[in-house]
């Protein structure tokens, strides 16, 4: 009876692997369905998937999990329509704090490309959906392009300090740890996990 238990066991976790599996995605991990915005206005609302459009004053992506579902075009915000580098969270007004932007998450409008995977965040401001931030977690058949120099300074923290520091050397942390700029380790990460046979890059 034991070994009937454990095999039903055995069983189900199979097929919850499999299940894991086929809901996953590499544009944005296990697919969920997208939340719905707060009623009202509201910021920090994340969406993602692969870029099917890109115009000077909107950006257009396709969920992965909805196929049936049209693109969802967004306005995008006055730094990134200027091609600025969108460091600054938008506040609503009234707004007591601000949300965290990361700097993967400060590519300009200008880096993206049709047929990227990306996360963006927006805002829903008098019924309209703006695009603030946009990260590009994926660029297939090709490599994800490097952070703007402003968010790639935020990341490392080294540029920061010796503009506050000037003439001074480097703590010893900075000096000791050897630092990875956005762009290596996520095209380092999916040279790792993509599916054989690879194409192989000689160095140059």
């Amino acid at each position: 009876m034991s070994r009937i238990i454990l095999f039903v066991l055995v069983l189900l976790l199979c097929l919850s692997h499999t299940s894991l599996a086929a809901e996953y995605h590499p544009c944005q991990g296990r697919v969920v369905p997208p939340r719905n915005p707060r009623a009202g206005d509201s910021v920090n609302n994340d969406f993602g998937g692969v870029v099917t459009a890109v115009a000077k004053d909107s950006i257009t992506i396709r969920w992965v999990n909805l196929p049936n579902e049209p693109p969802k075009t967004f306005a995008v915000s006055e730094a990134l329509a200027a091609g600025k580098v969108p460091v600054e969270p938008r506040m609503l007004p009234g707004a007591q704090h601000a949300y965290l932007v990361l700097p993967e998450e400060m590519y300009r409008l200008v880096d993206v490309k049709v047929g990227d995977c990306i996360a963006i965040l927006y805002a829903r401001v008098d019924g309209v959906d703006i695009c603030d931030h946009i990260r590009i977690r994926r660029r297939p058949g090709s490599e994800v392009p490097p952070l703007p120099k402003a968010a790639e300074d935020l990341r490392d923290g080294r540029e920061i300090w010796k503009a506050k520091n000037p003439g001074k050397p480097l703590p010893e942390h900075f000096a000791k740890v050897r630092y990875q700029p956005y762009h290596e380790w996520i095209n380092a990460y999916w040279a790792k996990v993509a599916p054989m046979p690879r194409e192989v890059k000689a160095k140059p």
